[in-house]
């Protein structure tokens, strides 16, 4: 969504519709695939920073380094429309599991 939305508010690209869930848009101006008539469709784009399995602790980058970036003030002008969530390894972890099988 950050690249596209400055896009489509240019009106350089028409929104269609969005896979997110209504409860998760932040723009109600489009609707959702589910409410054009496909229901089994649902879908959230997202990101994580991974390290490798068996990183030593000291060559990982703290947590509190991670979060600290995408809510710097500049971070989040460049990725305006975006929600930032932040979650812990091990909720990363299980939304990874999830995902997988879904």
């Amino acid at each position: 969504m950050s690249s596209a939305l400055p896009q489509i508010q240019a009106g350089k690209l028409k929104a269609l519709a969005t896979f997110a869930a209504p409860a998760r848009c932040r723009s109600r101006t489009w609707s959702t695939v589910r409410e054009q008539g496909y229901p089994e469709m649902e879908g959230e784009g997202w990101n994580a920073l991974l390290t490798r399995a068996g990183t030593p602790a000291r060559d990982r980058p703290s947590q509190r380094e991670v979060v600290r970036i995408p809510l710097a003030a500049e971070v989040q002008q460049r990725l305006r429309g975006v929600e930032i969530k932040t979650r812990d390894p091990q909720t990363v972890a299980r939304m990874i599991r999830e995902d997988t099988i879904r």
